[in-house]
């Protein structure tokens, strides 16, 4: 009974629903230094970190807040979506992300593009 409980916990927190705490003050006035949110793993279908696999996948919508691997490093980061229109997807293209508070923000202006296999899921904020 207890291992069936830890089982469904771990497969829950890695592949579906797990919490991150927000950092910093790019994300102002949406989220805020300290902010507990929930992040939905499976908001874009499924993801091979392995790499070599197809998969079924659909993009983030245009101004999501989403959480992903900063590129080049293991830290995350959670930044909103920005899609200008019309979007044109290759394998060497990623998503623009850009925090909410363009003065205090390290994002895609910086960085770049994240490719769609650094995205961990869409961001829920807790009341």
């Amino acid at each position: 009974m207890i291992l069936g409980v830890i089982l469904i916990l771990f497969i829950t927190k890695t592949f579906v629903l797990d919490v991150a705490q927000v950092h910093g003050k790019s994300m102002l006035p949406s989220l805020v230094e300290g902010d507990i949110v929930l992040v939905f793993k499976a908001a874009y279908g499924l993801r091979n970190p392995f790499g070599g696999y197809l998969i079924l996948w659909r993009m983030p919508r245009n101004r999501d807040i989403v959480v992903a691997f900063k590129p080049g490093s293991e830290s995350t980061i959670i930044k909103r979506v920005w899609i200008q229109e019309p979007l044109v997807l290759d394998q060497q293209t990623g998503i623009f992300l850009l925090g909410d508070n363009n003065s205090e923000s390290v994002d895609s202006r910086e960085f770049g593009p994240v490719p769609m296999s650094n995205i961990l899921g869409s961001v829920i904020k807790l009341p």
